[in-house]
């Protein structure tokens, strides 16, 4: 009878730790700071939700900048390509923000997917790949 419930004990905490570890974002180190994300917020209420909503939800040509959408699409790409994409595409037909402000909505959009931040600014030539940092999932 022990012998059952210690292998009941340790099959629950396996399957706890397999679930607390698949909402982590896989090791790599933050690559921005919780300043930049917060600036961030506010150009991208001020610059992008019209488009892509104020949750970073997307709707109909905007696409979604947060959860398994966004993932799915960026998860292979880094932060350097989707900065170099949002200076060359947005706000559509007049990309007009400066560099930190493309890096802040960036800082921004990877806190809403679960990256955590850190003490190092994003650098514009940051080639963390997405899909190490943020899962989706909000922290």
């Amino acid at each position: 009878m022990n012998v059952l419930r210690v292998a009941t004990v340790f099959a629950f905490a396996a399957a706890l730790s397999i679930s607390i570890t698949a909402r982590q974002a896989p090791g790599a180190e933050p690559v921005y700071t919780q300043a930049e994300a917060t600036a961030g917020q506010a150009s991208y209420q001020a610059n992008c939700a019209s488009c892509h909503m104020p949750d970073l939800a997307g709707q109909n040509e905007a696409a979604p900048l947060r959860g398994a959408n966004f993932i799915r699409t960026w998860r292979e790409r880094s932060t350097r390509d989707l900065v170099e994409y949002m200076q060359a595409t947005m706000p559509p037909g007049k990309p007009s923000l400066s560099t930190q402000e493309y890096l802040n909505i960036t800082a921004f959009i990877l806190r809403s997917n679960g990256a955590p931040s850190g003490t190092q600014p994003l650098r514009p030539s940051a080639t963390v790949t997405i899909g190490s940092i943020a899962t989706g999932v909000p922290a």
